[in-house]
């Protein structure tokens, strides 16, 4: 057999009250923090967006100041941008009639 359940004790008006009143407290806290932390991320944004104007700053500086490289950084980097250049006259026949029937 199943447990009778007791009758509710207490009084339930005094209960919900005080669960309205706790309701509108955290509605109260939750509003208060949600101005502090919009004002927080106003002042992080504000400060993000300084540093990134120094950062430009600095760079825009480097870039007047920087002198062009009088020779290529290493020999040989020029005979390989050579070797790897070709024109539509290297490739075989075949494989031009591939990319026109690919639609490239």
């Amino acid at each position: 057999m199943a447990a009778k359940k007791k009758p509710a004790t207490g009084n339930i008006e005094a209960r919900l009250a005080a669960l309205r009143a706790d309701i509108e407290a955290l509605q109260t806290d939750m509003k208060g923090l949600y101005g502090d932390v919009s004002e927080v991320a106003s002042e992080r944004a504000a400060l993000a967006m300084r540093s990134a104007e120094e950062i430009a700053d600095r760079a825009v500086a480097l870039a007047g100041t920087a002198q062009p490289c009088p020779r290529p950084a290493h020999p040989v980097a020029a005979d390989r941008r050579r070797h790897w250049r070709f024109s539509g006259r290297d490739l075989p026949a075949a494989v031009i009639s591939l990319l026109n029937l690919a639609g490239v």
